[in-house]
């Protein structure tokens, strides 16, 4: 958000708080937010020099047509709720996937490969080197978006609430979008730098004939636990999360219950896309660690651009209004086969 002025900021934090954003605002702000819309058109008018007489529609077709302080000020308000509403969503992959910022839509980074357990040095030795290694995958996030209408017309009608539904609606796109490739990409078992797909028998981490019973989760967590590099150091995984399509969500509930009664060792995510999704099945489950442990799969995002980003488009005489577009750069990636089981009836 661009730095703007004392009179652009009063209007802009107002613009919010009547978009229902929360924050500590100062008084002209307050002032500001209890006013309708064609009102603030009116006190925008007044500061830029404008028209601030006649009736609404003239107010409102002044500040839009004419003036630059109102559209400065809805644009960085808008801006400002894509914000708010986009942090106060939350997506299932967050719950099992890392997060990650590149720099470029496309762009190389390294799986490092987990170390062994660091040797005794012996009194006056020299302490061992090591690089550290790992496989190098490439990365390409994509340009995802459409274009959103503060309208005139909910300008004059002082709709306040229509452009929030929208926003939120549009918003909530963005979020969605995020776990279909998230998941979309676990589904499709995407192809690794070795040449064989993510899950597989040679990575020792697919299951076949395993259904969701307490004898086939018991086994999916020792096959978890034992899992070693392809140098052969131990990794020691601690299962964290049980992944499983709607369809067996009552199954998994009983089955946590009576391993570990109340507690939260195994925490349970339901993700319907599991079934859903081209490819997804009803009875695939799957087993995986904290993803703070080690990656498994991986969401990224655009450095300093994390979140869907909202940028003015031109005056467009053919749309009455101000347009916008809303444009999320995002991507998925298989990075590390060793940190999930999946298994299948």
């Amino acid at each position: 958000m661009a730095i703007l002025d004392t009179d652009t900021r009063k209007f802009v934090d107002g613009l919010a708080l009547r978009l229902g954003c929360e924050f500590e605002a100062d008084a002209e702000a307050i002032q500001i937010s209890k006013r309708t819309l064609p009102e603030i058109c009116r006190l925008v008018n007044e500061v830029e020099g404008l028209d601030g007489e006649g009736n609404n529609y003239d107010v409102c077709r002044e500040a839009f047509s004419f003036g630059t302080l109102f559209s400065t000020a809805i644009s960085n308000a808008i801006l400002k709720t894509v914000l708010d509403l986009y942090g106060g969503i939350q997506t299932s992959w967050q719950k099992v996937f890392n997060r990650a910022e590149v720099s470029r839509l496309d762009s190389e980074r390294v799986v490092l490969e987990p170390l062994e357990s660091p040797p005794e040095v012996p009194g006056g030795a020299d302490y061992p080197s090591s690089e550290g290694g790992g496989d190098i995958y490439g990365w390409h996030l994509s340009k995802y978006g459409r274009l959103f209408t503060a309208s005139f017309e909910a300008i004059l009608n002082d709709d306040i609430d229509l452009i929030r539904r929208l926003l939120m609606e549009h918003i909530s796109a963005c979020k969605r979008l995020e776990d279909d490739l998230a998941f979309g990409l676990l589904i499709n078992n995407p192809l690794m730098n070795d040449n064989a797909v993510y899950f597989c028998s040679g990575h020792s981490n697919l299951l076949t004939t395993n259904s969701l019973t307490a004898g086939n989760l018991t086994k999916a967590l020792s096959q978890l636990r034992g899992q070693k590099t392809k140098g052969g150091v131990a990794l020691r995984l601690t299962p964290n999360f049980l992944l499983v399509p709607a369809d067996l969500e009552d199954v998994a509930r009983k089955l946590i219950v009576d391993l570990y009664g109340d507690t939260d060792r195994l925490e349970l995510v339901i993700e319907s896309r599991l079934s859903t999704l081209t490819g997804g099945s009803t009875t695939t489950w799957y087993l995986g660690c904290d993803p703070k442990q080690i990656d498994s799969f991986v969401v990224g995002f655009l450095e300093g651009q994390t979140e869907p980003q909202v940028i003015p488009l031109r005056k467009n005489l053919k749309v009455d209004g101000q347009q916008y577009l809303i444009r999320h750069v995002v991507g998925c990636k298989g990075v590390f086969e060793r940190s999930m089981v999946k298994n299948t009836a």
